[in-house]
């Protein structure tokens, strides 16, 4: 009997562990396009701006994911805006963060944008391809897909996606981590208030424009908050 009642609560603290895991969901971590990512499929995660794969500030994120858990991670758009020359190692950080945690880990990587940096974009995504082959890490690559190239579900700074651009990203993402087809989530689309015409005031125009002109403009960072139909995020220096 003795035995029987040990066995059993070995199974009860069994399944409590597993609980608590499950209890957790997937996260998603990495950048702004993670945090894109979160809005279309509901999940939560330490997923926020500027963050890179070359300073190592990504394996902080990895606190919050449980031990055996799944997690998302969409990076390398920030490091693909300049070379992408001596990433490895910190690849290879990553890598082993996961992997001594047993994390079941989905790596999305740079989509294609259209700045002139896309061609590190290119480079990034076939050096991720081939370093995380030979690891536990799923790793989806966005840049093979055409409807996602061809421009049309990317934002107007020429980097970020739409909200259907993140539904897209997100599919990719779950069916890499073998989830069923009820993750995909609807997307809504908010509706576009039209702009006013243009005044017949020629004189007051030409005065707006000239005003407009002449107001210093502040340089923007390389990387800005992510375009939707929900939500416009901006920062500045």
């Amino acid at each position: 009997m003795r035995k029987i009642k040990c066995a059993a609560l070995t199974a009860g603290v069994l399944l409590t562990c597993a609980g608590n895991v499950q209890a957790a969901g997937e996260l998603v971590l990495g950048d702004s396009l993670g945090v894109g990512v979160k809005m279309a499929s509901g999940r939560t995660g330490p997923a926020k701006l500027s963050v890179f794969i070359r300073n190592d500030k990504v394996i902080s994120q990895f606190d919050s994911v449980p031990e055996g858990a799944t997690a998302f991670l969409v990076l390398g758009t920030n490091d693909s805006a300049g070379s992408v020359k001596g990433l490895e190692t910190y690849i290879d950080n990553i890598v082993r963060t996961v992997e001594s945690r047993k994390i079941k880990l989905v790596w999305i990587g740079p989509p294609c944008v259209r700045k002139a940096w896309d061609r590190n974009s290119r480079e990034l995504d076939a050096l991720l391809t081939a370093r995380l082959a030979s690891t536990s890490i799923k790793y989806v690559s966005t840049r093979s897909d055409a409807a996602l190239c061809s421009g049309q579900y990317t934002g107007g700074d020429g980097v970020h996606l739409n909200m259907t651009g993140y539904g897209m990203l997100w599919h990719k993402a779950r069916v890499a981590a073998g989830l069923p087809d009820s993750e995909d989530r609807p997307i809504r689309v908010a509706t576009v208030k039209r702009k006013p015409k243009p005044s017949s005031d020629t004189t007051g125009a030409i005065r707006r424009t000239a005003v407009a002109d002449a107001t210093p403009r502040r340089k923007r960072q390389v990387e800005p908050e992510p375009f939707s139909f929900f939500s416009f995020f901006r920062r500045s220096n």
